[in-house]
């Protein structure tokens, strides 16, 4: 979202800026996600139905 918005500002066309703390949130909110989601198809049992 933060690229799109650089592209667009930069072409004129957006009306946003790009905010540091947004950046920052959405990498630690990609590594978080993840990990939780490699913990739990970890911790989780597999399923099959027959």
């Amino acid at each position: 979202i933060e690229f799109v918005q650089l592209v667009l500002h930069l072409l004129g066309l957006g009306t946003r800026i790009i905010d540091i703390d947004d950046v920052i949130l959405n990498i630690v909110g990609i590594y978080l996600g993840y990990y939780v989601t490699k913990y739990l198809t970890k911790s989780l049992p597999i399923t099959q139905k027959t």
